[in-house]
């Protein structure tokens, strides 16, 4: 599993994904912009595949239904 920080402008975002709570539904893997998240082929549950792609968009954390996926967000010093 990659790494969860990306730093960007001068702000470091850490992606949170709690397996235990996704139920593979795939919603974050489709909507994703930037193609983050793969889903495991066995189970479908989602799996940070390209943290660095990342652009930072909240849509993965605004639409998961079982609140798996958390972004914290924190300005560089």
């Amino acid at each position: 599993m990659p790494d969860s920080v990306v730093t960007r402008k001068g702000q470091r975002l850490r992606i949170l994904l709690t397996p235990r709570y996704c139920k593979g539904c795939g919603i974050c893997v489709e909507l994703c912009p930037a193609k983050v998240f793969g889903s495991e082929p066995a189970t479908g549950k989602a799996y940070l595949a390209a943290v660095e792609r990342c652009v930072d968009c909240g849509l993965c954390e605004l639409w998961c239904p079982d609140y798996a996926i958390s972004l914290e967000r924190e300005a560089n010093l």
